[in-house]
């Protein structure tokens, strides 16, 4: 059974067992996707207001594409799951012989390929999710002022977990003695850090700015 599909309850007793998975990246995914449904919470209901429809299409799109964002999260909660699964999996191949132990560096290197590569995506469409929120800071029905800011903090939060998922992945590299260099075609991997740090910076400032915006209108 996915983990997507499983109760709250149960997800919740996964998360709180001494399994390694669901960790972290998962976490992450789960968070960011709860803050896109309440951002698109709150464009549906500024949407029926009378008073907000200048704004109308403005909240249309922007219900859409959270709901979008919050299915790609759901997507990642299991697939960061299944990488860090095929990293495990993979630190238990044989290396007794010369081609086992290039079929077991292989197969380090792919699953700790994707185990980047999720919460780097979870990383980016936190940050997308939270320009979203900006954008519909500044004239919202302010009803839903709570919904807002409590999305805006679920993002960060997200950026955070991702962040420090890729983090951690990074250092496994480093730890198992495997090369930085030629691990993938790109240059990811030696400037992971830097793009992560960049991206979590502009997540920071953005969920600032909407908490800010809604303060506004909180005593």
């Amino acid at each position: 059974m996915r983990l997507i599909d499983k109760t709250l309850q149960d997800f919740s007793r996964l998360l709180g067992s001494a399994t390694p998975i669901p960790g972290g990246g998962s976490s992450a995914a789960v968070e960011a996707a709860l803050g896109m449904g309440l951002i698109s919470k709150v464009a549906l209901i500024t949407m029926d207001k009378p008073a907000y429809t200048h704004c109308k299409d403005l909240m249309r799109h922007t219900a859409q594409t959270a709901a979008a964002l919050g299915q790609d999260f759901l997507t990642w909660v299991d697939e960061d799951t299944a990488a860090y699964q095929d990293f495990l999996t993979a630190k238990r191949l044989p290396q007794q012989t010369a081609e086992q132990k290039a079929a077991y560096r292989q197969a380090l290197y792919q699953a700790l390929q994707a185990c980047i590569l999720v919460p780097y995506k979870i990383l980016q469409a936190a940050v997308q999710g939270l320009h979203l929120g900006n954008a519909i800071a500044p004239d919202y029905y302010t009803g839903t002022a709570s919904d807002l800011g409590l999305a805006a903090l679920s993002l960060k939060t997200a950026a955070h977990g991702a962040h420090l998922t890729i983090l951690m992945n990074l250092k496994s590299i480093t730890s198992l003695g495997l090369p930085d260099h030629g691990f993938m075609e790109s240059s990811f991997v030696q400037d992971a850090r830097k793009q992560s740090q960049t991206l979590l910076d502009e997540a920071e400032t953005a969920a600032k700015a909407i908490y800010t915006q809604v303060r506004k209108t909180l005593p």
